[in-house]
């Protein structure tokens, strides 16, 4: 996911300029997302045979991009460390189960090739970085990641517009 990738590039100019932690403080904020994506993980798979995957979906974008944009603004490592596992969470989350509805939604004969067009938005993440990279040396890191995670929030906010055309595929 683009969020993920733009996110990670950011964090040490977060640990460096704004955190002031160190490499030690790196380190930690590296790792928090990738514990929330474990975490997220194991609570997802209560979830298997929830039906409304899609809402799920949305929900966990919404918590992302809130995330995102609070961590933006945070001065706090700790509090900083609580939002990078939630967001590494939610974003985990947001990714498991776009590729459980896309599976489910389409037939045997253009799944791999539909999944291959999926795949693609992974390896636009460091080229969508350029664009956020130059966005934070326009103005700042904190404004970029704020940015990054209003769009979270508006794609989620279509997601859920749109929720009723995937009835069907759930």
């Amino acid at each position: 996911m683009l969020t993920a990738t733009t996110t990670s590039s950011f964090i040490p100019v977060f640990a460096r300029d704004i955190l002031g932690v160190g490499a030690v403080g790196y380190g930690y904020l590296q790792a928090a997302p990738g514990a929330g994506a474990v975490i997220a993980l194991l609570l997802l798979s209560f979830f298997t045979y929830y039906k409304r995957k899609t809402k799920l979906q949305a929900i966990f974008g919404i918590i992302m991009g809130i995330c995102l944009i609070i961590f933006s603004m945070s001065s706090w490592l700790y509090f900083s460390l609580l939002l990078l596992i939630v967001f590494g969470g939610m974003q985990i989350g947001f990714t498991s189960l776009n590729t459980a509805v896309i599976q489910n939604a389409v037939t045997d004969n253009i799944r791999g090739r539909i999944m291959s067009w999926r795949e693609i938005a992974f390896g636009l993440g460091p080229v969508v970085s350029i664009l956020f990279g130059a966005i934070a040396q326009r103005t700042s890191v904190s404004v970029s990641l704020g940015l990054l995670g209003v769009i979270s929030l508006i794609v989620s906010f279509l997601l859920i517009a749109f929720l009723s055309r995937f009835k069907k595929v759930e």
